[in-house]
């Protein structure tokens, strides 16, 4: 509301202020990205990795329950789900995130609880598939944000661009596979990363992920 009245400055402290008092708060992340971005400042990447921690939807209904928390106790409704304005916030980020992209050569790691296993060896347990993009050469910006509106994601953060290609979220934004056929994709030689996790946190499986590629690069140097 503040920007749409001209006070921009107003509207940036705003959001500020509502992305320090809430680590899950989207919606303020994705209009200061935009913010950065369309002013040129020199915080646009980090405003823009801020938000991409913030996308998946277990960050998003734990900010809305909260608000509908707020709200009800004042005596009103407040739509907890709100899927089409989750949609709407990730396709601006990623219309951002696109036009860096352009000029700025950059991947994006995603983390998601749905993979090629086998149960049996599993457990039963949730597995956690990492797989990253090269952004600058990515066609399918449709697929990715249907891809991170999903429930699968986990979270999502900017990084170096994969140096092992294809990978496996290469392979299923560049085909019209449903997400439900994630878990059926042919491997093939597709370089992936999976961890299982009874109750996986995307900076766990980044983390893991960061020393399983350190001790193949040792076994290789070794070798």
């Amino acid at each position: 509301m503040l920007e749409k009245l001209g006070r921009v400055d107003g509207a940036e402290k705003a959001w500020k202020r509502a992305v320090e008092v809430d680590e899950n708060e989207f919606d303020a992340a994705v209009c200061l990205a935009e913010l950065s971005h369309r002013t040129g400042t020199d915080d646009a990447w980090d405003r823009i990795a801020c938000a991409l921690r913030r996308c998946s939807a277990k960050h998003w209904r734990a900010t809305r329950q909260a608000h509908a928390d707020a709200r009800r106790r004042l005596g009103s409704h407040y739509d907890v789900e709100s899927t089409g304005q989750r949609r709407m916030l990730i396709g601006l980020l990623l219309d951002v995130l696109e036009a860096r992209a352009a000029h700025d050569h950059v991947g994006l790691e995603v983390a998601w609880a749905l993979g090629p296993y086998d149960p049996a060896e599993s457990g039963g347990q949730i597995v956690v598939t990492l797989s990253g993009i090269d952004l600058s050469e990515l066609a399918r910006w449709d697929r990715l944000a249907e891809f991170l509106a999903s429930d699968l994601v986990i979270g999502a953060h900017l990084a170096a661009p994969p140096e092992e290609r294809p990978t496996f979220l290469e392979a299923f934004l560049e085909s019209d596979a449903p997400l439900a056929t994630l878990d059926r994709l042919p491997l093939g030689a597709l370089r992936d990363t999976t961890v299982a996790r009874r109750r996986p946190e995307p900076q766990a499986a980044w983390r893991s992920s960061s020393k399983k590629r350190n001790r193949h690069r040792r076994t290789a140097e070794a070798g």
